[in-house]
């Protein structure tokens, strides 16, 4: 099972573009559309979704929570994940530094952790994240952190045969 956190469902679902990284869009549909085709259940951790739903149109949250929760697997952030998440916070003196270090808030680096501790508790293999470095300092080795990997396009293959002959054109 794959965990995905906010910015590869944002940019998959919403489509918001990066004006740095314009193709972002594409490949997290595309990178969520091999997962599916290939059988692999998608995590989506409560803490993403409610980041994910943040500024989006009251209008359209219904509809979007029913389509999220037939696609993904949501686990919430119960007793297991928080004891786990204190158990990866505890440090004090390594979270100042890595908020320093990627000029990030206590809230962030918080909810960061809860997503962490909500995939390694309900057993995903793997986080897909824009900010591998961080998430992988947070997970302290507890679970593989990676960046959104690219799918190549599989082109149409176009084969000529001719009865009767053996090579292809």
């Amino acid at each position: 099972m794959i965990c995905l956190d906010t910015a590869i469902v944002i940019w998959a679902i919403q489509g918001i573009e990066d004006p740095q990284r314009p193709d972002m869009p594409l490949r997290a549909r595309r990178f969520i559309e091999n997962l599916s085709e290939a059988g692999v259940r998608i995590m989506i951790p409560s803490p993403v979704v409610h980041e994910f739903l943040t500024g989006l149109p009251t209008e359209v949250k219904s509809e979007t929570i029913e389509v999220l929760s037939k696609m993904f697997y949501i686990p919430s952030f119960d007793l297991s994940s928080a004891v786990l998440a204190a158990e990866l916070d505890a440090n004090r003196g390594e979270m100042k530094e890595i908020k320093s270090d990627y000029g990030l808030m206590r809230q962030q680096i918080k909810v960061d952790t809860q997503i962490i501790a909500i995939a390694i508790m309900h057993q995903a293999t793997e986080i897909v994240t824009d900010d591998v470095d961080h998430f992988t300092r947070i997970a302290k080795g507890r679970i593989k952190v990676s960046g959104l990997p690219e799918i190549p396009l599989q082109g149409d293959l176009h084969l000529n045969l001719n009865p009767g002959d053996d090579s292809l054109s």
